[in-house]
């Protein structure tokens, strides 16, 4: 798999990031498709079976970046399909180890904040700070959404996109320690993520 590499350093990226622990590995559940990006799951009782589908041009486009190095605002908006994605799949594994119940509103949300935070620690190794806004502008100044994206679900992904929104703003503008900020929230109750102080 000529594209492991990029999906390790995102994937451990968002890792460090969130503080999060488990013991699964992204690439072996990495499923190349023709035209959609998305987490499948299917439970059964305790159990699921799990696959990050990810179009294979995208990750042959993607396969050879190294981050943060190759950072940039241009390559950001198709990167941000892979932490999506990624996202999906770390936010259900933590979630489901804990046994708790996650819906795909939280799931939304979570990626919408983790690709920010992704952009924001790159940027912060690159000494690029000065591109945090044009950043939050790409991401939450229009909300895009792909064409596998079916009528019944948009509604979910405009209010992710608003919550995610208020946080982001709030971590942009903060003080505080931002890798605390986010991994506080990475561990939040749906209610408090949905209604932030």
């Amino acid at each position: 798999m000529q594209y492991a590499s990029v999906l390790r350093q995102i994937s451990s990226r968002l890792q460090r990031i969130n503080g999060i622990q488990h013991s699964f590995k992204v690439e072996d559940f990495v499923m190349p498709t023709d035209h959609e990006n998305t987490l499948l799951i299917s439970e059964c009782g305790q159990d699921a079976d799990l696959a990050i589908c990810l179009q294979r041009d995208l990750l042959h486009e993607l396969s050879g970046l190294s981050f943060p190095q190759d950072f940039s605002l241009q390559v950001f908006p198709r990167v941000s399909l892979l932490v999506e994605e990624l996202s999906h799949f770390h936010f259900y594994c933590v979630n489901a180890t804990e046994h708790r119940k996650i819906s795909a509103l939280e799931m939304e949300v979570q990626a919408e904040v983790d690709k920010f935070s992704f952009a924001l620690d790159c940027l912060e190794e690159l000494n690029l700070k000065n591109l945090e806004d044009q950043v939050f502008g790409i991401l939450f100044d229009q909300l895009n959404l792909g064409d596998w994206v079916r009528d019944e679900e948009r509604s979910r992904y405009q209010e992710a996109h608003q919550i995610a929104r208020a946080f982001c703003r709030k971590l942009l503008r903060t003080e505080e320690d931002r890798a605390k900020m986010i991994q506080e929230y990475y561990r939040l109750p749906s209610e408090a993520r949905f209604n932030p102080k």
